[in-house]
């Protein structure tokens, strides 16, 4: 499973590596269901999940803890495994990137307890990522991974920074170039975190460009999978 995790988790944007000591402590949960999808060269997926039922007169809630795979097979596998626990709880709770295709699977027939008027079948709740402080913006591009190569020059406050990226890595130095994007700090870290895409910023007026083509350049550049952790901060 650890392998499971680290091949999933190298994919996402957000997630932690685990040491063993991690692992200890999530097996040591008492009241913790794993379950594991296996194919032809071991395990492709998992899921652990939670039944919570306070008292006998209260409707029970699964609490889907994780779930990781490394082929859609298994992923659907694991997913029906849950769905297959209707008849023992009344409400799963799972939580999914935004990105995640499960939401367009689910079939709610019953209104839940957050209907209105306006949604009589809400599916799920939008949530925000964490709060995050860059401190060096240079140091923090230099340092994530990169999918798209590319050069950008960017003032970030009052630092003007030229990014290059190559084969999924970045440098960043100083210059003195013209800038193609100016932006403050805060809108950097979530950008530069998979929080949020550059043209997105550039809607709320958090960025401006040069031209209007160094934002398309920029979002190709700094495209992410959307951040995702399961962790609890």
């Amino acid at each position: 499973m650890a392998s499971c995790w680290d091949a999933v988790a190298a994919a996402r944007t957000g997630e932690l590596v685990r040491a063993e000591r991690a692992w200890d402590a999530r097996l040591a949960h008492e009241r913790r269901i794993w379950l594991v999808a296996e194919g032809e060269n071991g395990i492709e997926g998992y899921v652990a999940w939670t039944v919570m039922k306070p008292d006998p007169f209260v409707e029970a809630l699964m609490v889907v803890d994780e779930l990781a795979s490394i082929s859609d097979r298994a992923r659907r596998l694991l997913w029906a495994a849950v769905g297959a626990q209707r008849a023992q709880v009344a409400t799963v709770q799972a939580d999914v990137p935004e990105d995640d295709p499960l939401i367009y699977a689910l079939d709610d027939g019953h209104p839940s307890a957050s209907a209105q008027a306006q949604v009589e079948h809400p599916l799920g709740v939008l949530a925000c990522g964490p709060m995050l402080r860059v401190v060096d913006p240079a140091a923090a591009l230099a340092a994530r991974g990169w999918g798209e190569s590319g050069a950008l020059v960017l003032q970030i406050g009052e630092r003007r920074l030229e990014l290059r990226s190559r084969d999924g890595r970045g440098t960043v130095r100083e210059t003195r170039a013209e800038p193609d994007l100016w932006l403050d700090a805060r809108t950097c870290a979530a950008i530069a975190l998979g929080g949020l895409r550059v043209a997105g910023a550039a809607r709320l007026g958090w960025v401006n460009a040069r031209e209007s083509r160094a934002i398309s350049v920029a979002d190709q550049i700094f495209a992410l999978p959307p951040y995702f952790s399961v962790e609890r901060f």
